[in-house]
């Protein structure tokens, strides 16, 4: 994937800028919004309805990196724990698998 490695080392000033990109026309700028996102953890908790939005993409690598985004976001993304369960079912395996560990970081990093 494209890295936004510029965007996280601003730090999490950058978090409004990196929602609007999961909404950019190109996917590969999607797809590092939300690797970074999930990058900056608890912090990003204001990207999870995007990230929600994101695991209904058409595309499924789209749904995965929201998944594992979710996932490393961990107890602040708990609103997302319907989606990805729902994600669970996905006809394409990685979506599923990424959902299962989306959901493990949400429970196990409960405080």
């Amino acid at each position: 994937m494209c890295s936004l490695d510029a965007r996280e080392d601003q730090g999490y000033n950058a978090i409004p800028e990196l929602i609007r990109k999961l909404k950019d026309s190109s996917q590969n700028v999607r797809l590092s919004a939300a690797e970074v996102l999930g990058r900056l953890g608890p912090e990003a908790k204001a990207a999870v309805p995007a990230l929600i939005e994101m695991l209904h993409s058409d595309a499924r690598l789209e749904r995965a990196c929201a998944a594992e985004a979710l996932g490393n976001i961990g107890p602040a993304a708990r609103e997302a724990v319907p989606a990805l369960h729902r994600a669970l079912k996905d006809p394409h395996g990685s979506v599923g698998r990424a959902a299962v560990r989306a959901m493990g970081k949400i429970a196990a990093n409960r405080e």
